[in-house]
C-alpha cells in the first residue's frame, strides 16, 4: 500500500500514543467550571472552547506554575491569551 505504514512503524506509533495518553489528566466537569464557562468570556468562544478555557483557568488558579494552553483553535487561543494564559500551538 503506497503511503502506508508497516507493522513495526505501527507498533512505534502505538507506543508513542500510550506515552502521551499517560501524560494526560482528565478533569471532572464541575459546577464551578460550568459556571465559569457560562459567564462572559473576554472574546467570542464556542461552547467546547469555553469549557476548555474555563477548565484551564480553574487549573491555573490552583497551581503555582504558569499554565500554557495548547490549541490550534485561533478563537480559543485569543480568549486564552485575553484571560492571561500562555498559548502554544498557533
Amino acid at each position: 500500500m503506497a503511503g502506508g505504514i508497516d507493522d513495526q512503524q505501527g507498533a512505534g506509533l502505538q507506543a508513542g500514543l500510550r506515552r502521551v495518553l499517560r501524560s494526560i489528566e482528565l478533569l471532572p466537569l464541575t459546577e464551578s467550571v460550568l459556571a465559569r464557562a457560562a459567564a462572559v468570556m473576554p472574546t467570542v468562544v464556542g461552547t467546547l472552547g469555553g469549557l476548555h478555557l474555563a477548565t484551564a483557568l480553574e487549573v491555573a488558579a490552583s497551581i503555582s506554575e504558569r499554565l500554557a494552553m495548547a490549541t490550534h483553535d485561533h478563537q480559543l487561543g485569543r480568549a486564552a491569551r485575553a484571560s492571561g494564559l500562555e498559548v502554544v500551538g498557533l
